[in-house]
């Protein structure tokens, strides 16, 4: 792995094959580069997805990320505002022909090592500005969608209650941290198609 200068621009050069998303630490001090490919050491047809961590100020990879030999790619990473905690997703396909669901999973940045794992049927997340919490929509049979938080680790932290717009994303904290919002296009309650917002408050 190479990190060049040109034209005030850093590059990155390795065996990445291509990254679906990148995100920064609320620093910038570091670089999630996630969904990148390379093939399984002794396989010619599958591939197995990743997510690199480089140190921006050289490129310097400290941490190769893999919670699973899951064919499917990591997406959509989440770092926490105090950035000690990133949150990556990975979309996993029902074998029953069902929807699909994702599989969000806790990383402490301290360490890099995986802390704990939630599902839910959006890629969404939103942390709360103090970094504590993190609001995710669950998938509970027989009671529908609700809105739960997270610890740091990915513990249950409290349910908020139910979720009546679809599809439940974006998720949003306000700044005071006591208010979430959830956006979606329409209402699963009353079939409508009108997009709405639910607000829910933290008590």
């Amino acid at each position: 792995m190479a990190w060049g200068e040109g034209d005030n621009v850093h590059r990155l050069f390795g065996d990445h094959g291509h990254s679906n998303c990148e995100q920064f630490t609320p620093d910038s001090g570091l670089l999630a580069l996630v969904g990148a490919p390379r093939q399984k050491t002794g396989s010619s047809a599958s591939f197995h997805t990743f997510v690199r961590i480089h140190r921006v100020v050289d490129g310097f990879e400290l941490a190769t990320l893999d919670d699973s030999n899951s064919p499917y790619p990591f997406d959509s990473p989440w770092f926490s505002p105090d950035g000690k905690i990133m949150v990556t997703s990975r979309q996993v396909w029902s074998e029953n022909g069902g929807p699909p669901s994702n599989v969000l999973s806790w990383w402490n940045t301290a360490t890099w090592r995986l802390s704990g794992t939630v599902t839910s049927p959006f890629n969404s997340l939103a942390w709360s500005p103090d970094s504590r919490t993190a609001a995710v929509v669950v998938f509970v049979a027989g009671d529908g969608y609700r809105l739960v938080l997270r610890n740091f680790d990915g513990s249950a932290a409290g349910d908020l209650g139910h979720v009546d717009v679809y599809p439940a994303q974006p998720l949003a904290f306000s700044s005071d941290g006591r208010r979430i919002a959830v956006g979606g296009g329409g209402d699963t309650l009353r079939g409508t198609r009108r997009g709405r917002i639910q607000l829910f408050e933290i008590r």
